[in-house]
């Protein structure tokens, strides 16, 4: 795969689905990248989506990240917010780069079709530089029902 310079991305079999193939993927960006999305309007909104709208927000638009898992839209669970914020961490983490820069995604399989994350639009830029989220500024409610 021919990738532009400047990203890497992987994907690997997570066991998120049943089915042995790869349901986690991880786009990395050498520099934070300028982004926008469009997100659902639907009151049904996976944890995912809430966080990466809340991410991109606080971010103002960098991204250095994108975590993307397939099979699980984390939607209509107790746990959703703190697994998608859990695993946003963890990638910051591993890169070294604010958590609010990690932009989770994630195909529904409980939600309606309507709820769908979009896919971010990604472009090159200079970095701006940008303190890491408090946990205790990061969204925790609604929980999608």
């Amino acid at each position: 795969m021919k990738l532009p310079a400047g990203y890497r991305y992987s994907s690997t079999y997570a066991g998120i689905r049943k089915v042995k193939k790869p349901d986690l993927a991880l786009i990395v960006s050498d520099t934070p990248a300028s982004a926008a999305a469009v997100f659902t309007q639907n009151r049904v909104q996976a944890a995912p989506v809430r966080i990466a709208r809340f991410n991109l927000e606080k971010s103002r638009g960098r991204v250095s990240a994108v975590l993307i898992n397939a099979g699980n839209a984390n939607c209509a669970t107790r746990t959703g917010d703190r697994v998608a914020i859990a695993c946003c961490d963890a990638v910051a983490k591993h890169l070294r780069v604010p958590s609010d820069q990690v932009f989770p995604a994630s195909s529904p399989t409980r939600c309606p079709r309507s709820s769908r994350n979009s896919s971010p639009t990604v472009s090159k830029t200079p970095p701006k530089p940008s303190s890491p989220p408090t946990p205790e500024a990061r969204p925790r409610t609604p929980r999608c029902a």
